[in-house]
């Protein structure tokens, strides 16, 4: 017979397979709200979104963003520019992130 061995203890083990199985048993609405989290709250926790922005955007800027695909309001954020100057005058994709209540650009189609 094989012994099993665990780096977490026996007692997180046993917690963790407690807490899966009631998981699991849930419908998907009580499994988005588990812990007193409601569904809609787990949306809009949501931290990365694709955007467009337009224009030139310089390091430590604030610019703008548009959610793509998004038409209903609020579809907007402002988000900052922290890493290098964006030169274009064209709207381009953007990916921003949200740290807190603020919003930062991570990455731009330029």
């Amino acid at each position: 017979m094989s012994e099993e061995r665990y780096f977490i203890g026996p007692g997180l083990r046993d917690k963790l397979r407690e807490t899966i199985t009631r998981v699991d048993g849930m419908s998907p609405p009580q499994a988005a709200s588990a812990g007193g989290m409601h569904q809609s709250l787990v949306r809009d926790m949501s931290v990365f979104h694709i955007g467009t922005a337009s224009g030139a955007w310089s390091k430590n800027g604030s610019k703008t963003v548009t959610w793509k695909y998004i038409s209903a309001t609020p579809n907007t954020v402002t988000a900052v520019n922290l890493f290098a100057n964006l030169t274009t005058t064209a709207t381009y994709n953007v990916a921003v992130v949200r740290e807190g209540t603020a919003w930062y650009l991570i990455s731009a189609e330029c």
